[in-house]
């Protein structure tokens, strides 16, 4: 996740997302769609961890493994 990187470590548009020229509406844009591209990415990781949890349930259910 590039939101926990710390700011040097942060590169190309990120860095110029609060620019002081910007108007309210333009900063209210750029936060909108930062949070949109956040719940998308959200989404995919719960996608992922989704199928991963049915990967493990099928390799159990083939190894007889119960879990409580």
């Amino acid at each position: 996740f590039s939101f926990f990187d710390s700011p040097e470590n942060r590169t190309g548009v990120e860095n110029t997302d609060s620019s002081d020229s910007d108007s309210p509406e333009e900063r209210k844009r750029k936060l909108a769609k930062r949070i949109i591209d956040i719940i998308t990415r959200l989404d995919d990781l719960s996608n992922k961890i989704y199928h991963l949890q049915q990967r493990i349930e099928v390799l159990e259910r083939k190894a007889d493994i119960k879990i409580n």
